[in-house]
């Protein structure tokens, strides 16, 4: 374990290797700030405000927090991303596997999940929030895509977008559940129903749905494979906002 207080935690793997954790469940790094680059992979258990992580080789992030924490960067050149946050979670930005194929998963297990510009292009993003999926960035439209992947499931206790819509550029979408309102706006054809979950929590989804309002805008075409269920009024657009 490596224990900086209130400072920050460089840790790095010079020409080859893996961050492991070795002690099961227990802390591994306690800090303001953890930046980690490794080969081979990032395997940690936290208590820390921040993180920068970066595989420059095949391997994997898997990172969990035990409160709140801000990803300011995480990404993999080739290998899955995996970052579970007890409280709130900011994924600024987080992408995985520029050279192919992986999948994201963020979980907040009992707060919000705030998404800045989160990419898994050739594969599948999942996004659990005990509370609210939101907005964190300020602007519209593909420039501004919270998540670009092919597959999305996004699963939260509150709602998803509900003050500010969320952005996306995705071919498959599901998100099951949610007390609250769902809006999402997507850049190019959406497919609800198809998304298959990736290799976090979600291990299985239905269409969409929600106790509040669904509101789901792309570029036509949209295609309705599984049922769109709410309580309140469903409003589904095909052509642009």
């Amino acid at each position: 374990s490596a224990s900086a207080g209130a400072s920050a935690v460089n840790l790095t793997t010079i020409t080859s290797g893996a961050i492991t954790d070795l002690n099961g469940g227990a802390v591994n790094v306690i800090g303001s700030t953890l930046t980690a680059t490794a080969i081979d992979g990032i395997d940690t258990d936290t208590s820390i405000a921040t993180l920068v992580a970066s595989v420059t080789g095949t391997g994997a992030i898997d990172v969990d927090e035990t409160d709140s924490m801000t990803v300011t960067s995480a990404t993999t050149f080739l290998g899955n991303i995996s970052i579970l946050a007890n409280d709130g979670l900011t994924a600024t930005l987080v992408t995985a596997s520029t050279g192919g194929v992986g999948n994201v998963d963020l979980t907040s297990v009992n707060g919000n999940v705030i998404l800045g510009r989160v990419t898994a292009a050739l594969d599948r993003v999942d996004v659990t929030a005990g509370r609210q999926i939101t907005d964190g960035l300020a602007g519209e439209g593909a420039a501004f895509a919270n998540v670009t992947a092919t597959n999305l499931v996004l699963l939260s206790g509150s709602g998803v977008g509900v003050a500010d819509n969320i952005d996306t550029t995705v071919t498959n979408l599901a998100a099951p559940g949610g007390t609250g309102a769902f809006n999402l706006v997507n850049n190019g054809a959406l497919f609800l129903g198809n998304a298959v979950p990736g290799s976090g929590g979600i291990s299985s989804v239905d269409g969409v749905s929600a106790h509040g309002a669904i509101t789901i805008v792309t570029a036509s075409p949209l295609t309705v494979n599984e049922a769109v269920a709410s309580d309140n009024d469903v409003t589904l657009t095909a052509g642009g906002e």
